[in-house]
């Protein structure tokens, strides 16, 4: 599909969760849509196969000029773990939805997916709103799907508009579904973000104050990761980290260590190694993947 133009202009004034029609449906994998502009759907996309390759496209869901409560996905992908790529996408007003509504019952992944050079907006008063969601069945166990292989990259998330609350970039639908300290290949990073929004990004890096009690005084301070990483994952590693020092009787950065990381909290620990109290900043890089042992340096984004 190429160079085409849909809409409903009836319902631009309907809630978008009213609505009820569908622009394309398709269950046959391998397919390709280019240069198409779509409005006023309910969904525009149900994709229950694998290999889309979008590029071009702007497909907007949302009520022109008003803040929303009320949206719907423009694509849905519910093939799970389906190996599409999008690129060079208006998203507007809208989510998209990744899910396993047409995965067999054994599979227990979602993602396969590269969303590049992307444009998110939206003007949402939703508190639970996110532009890319990852959904379980409800009859799926706890725990047992995890996120796989999804790369965000050079995208810029927008929520703007009167009463706008903070939204998320990415999150998790049915989230006692998922395990979170078993994602694989996440990747988001080189991202904007401007407006009421929470940013996220992995590998992600955060700089704190800090204040290391002498040993034997206390247990260290932490470095807080929540909420930053991509669908809702757990501090796994923290990859690397820098100090500057501002206070302290300990004289060197080098009486910093990396403690215990705590992943039900998603906070890193840090330490003094001396036995002199630690005043300082501290600029740690964690990932919310789980790491494997594959004899090669850590590579992660």
């Amino acid at each position: 599909m190429d160079m085409c133009w849909m809409t409903c202009s009836d319902m631009a004034n309907t809630a978008a969760s009213q609505r009820t029609q569908v622009a394309i449906y398709s269950s046959a994998g391998d397919q390709k849509v280019f240069n198409t502009t779509a409005a006023y759907f309910r969904h525009t996309l149900i994709y229950d196969s694998a290999a889309l390759m979008m590029d071009g496209c702007h497909f907007f869901q949302g009520t022109p000029g008003t803040t929303m409560n009320d949206h719907t996905a423009c694509i849905k992908i519910q093939s799970g773990y389906s190996g599409s790529i999008i690129n060079n996408f208006y998203l507007g007003k809208s989510f998209i939805e990744l899910n396993l509504e047409a995965s067999s019952a054994r599979e227990r992944r979602i993602g396969g997916l590269t969303l590049n050079g992307c444009r998110a907006y939206a003007e949402s008063s939703q508190s639970n709103f996110a532009f890319i969601v990852a959904r379980a069945r409800t009859t799926d166990a706890n725990g047992t799907i995890k996120v796989e292989d999804v790369t965000i990259s050079q995208t810029i998330f927008m929520n703007r508009g009167t009463n706008a609350v903070e939204v998320l970039p990415t999150r998790l639908y049915n989230p006692a579904k998922f395990n979170p300290r078993k994602y694989l290949g996440i990747m988001m990073r080189g991202n904007g973000f401007d407006g009421v929004l929470r940013p996220q990004a992995n590998p992600c890096s955060v700089v704190q104050d800090v204040d290391i009690a002498v040993p034997g005084h206390g247990n260290g301070d932490f470095v807080d990761f929540t909420g930053l990483f991509p669908f809702a994952g757990s501090l796994n590693e923290v990859v690397s980290f820098t100090t500057v020092k501002t206070g302290g009787a300990a004289a060197f950065d080098a009486n910093v260590v990396l403690g215990a990381i705590n992943r039900a909290k998603d906070t890193a620990q840090f330490d003094c190694g001396g036995t002199e109290q630690w005043l300082g900043r501290i600029l740690a890089t964690g990932t919310c993947n789980l790491l494997t042992d594959t004899g090669y340096p850590l590579i992660d984004g």
